[in-house]
C-alpha cells in the first residue's frame, strides 16, 4: 500500500523539478491549501504566473470550441507544441493544483475535461476554469 501511494505521488509530480522550483511549489501549496479550485486557479494565473501568449491562445480556442479535438486545436494554434503548452498550464503552477489532482489523471485534467471516446481527445474547460479565465481576462 505504501509503495502504491508513493508511486501515485511520483506520477503526479512534474518531471525535471529543480530545488528552487520545489520550494516555490511548496510555498504556493501552503498559501492555497484552504482554497477551492476556482480560487486556486485565480491565484495560479494572477499571482504565481500569468498566462503567456501561447497559453492564452490555446485557452481561448478551447473556450470558444468546447469539445474540440486535439487535432483541431493543433491546427488552430499553428504550432507543433500544443501538448507542451497544455501540460505547462498546470506544471508551471503545480503548487496551486497538486491537491486537486486525481491519481491516474494527467496534470492538465485539473483545468480541462477530456473526452477520450471515439479515438480522439476532446477538450472542454472545467466550469471553474472557464469562470475564472473570463473574470481575469484570459478568455
Amino acid at each position: 500500500m505504501l509503495i502504491e501511494a508513493c508511486d501515485a505521488e511520483l506520477l503526479a509530480r512534474p518531471f525535471d523539478i529543480t530545488q528552487d522550483k520545489a520550494i516555490a511549489f511548496n510555498r504556493t501549496a501552503t498559501q492555497v491549501h484552504n482554497l477551492d479550485l476556482a480560487s486556486a486557479i485565480r491565484v495560479a494565473f494572477t499571482k504565481v504566473q500569468p498566462a503567456n501568449l501561447d497559453e492564452i491562445d490555446v485557452l481561448r480556442w478551447i473556450a470558444a470550441n468546447p469539445g474540440g479535438t486535439y487535432q483541431d486545436a493543433e491546427r488552430a494554434h499553428g504550432k507543433g507544441d500544443l501538448a507542451l503548452i497544455i501540460g505547462h498550464l498546470v506544471y508551471e503552477r503545480f503548487g496551486c493544483f497538486r491537491r486537486f489532482m486525481v491519481p491516474g489523471d494527467d496534470q492538465s485534467s485539473v483545468l480541462l475535461q477530456k473526452d477520450r471516446t471515439g479515438g480522439r481527445v476532446r477538450y472542454t474547460l472545467k466550469p471553474e476554469a472557464y469562470a475564472v479565465f473570463c473574470e481575469i481576462g484570459v478568455i
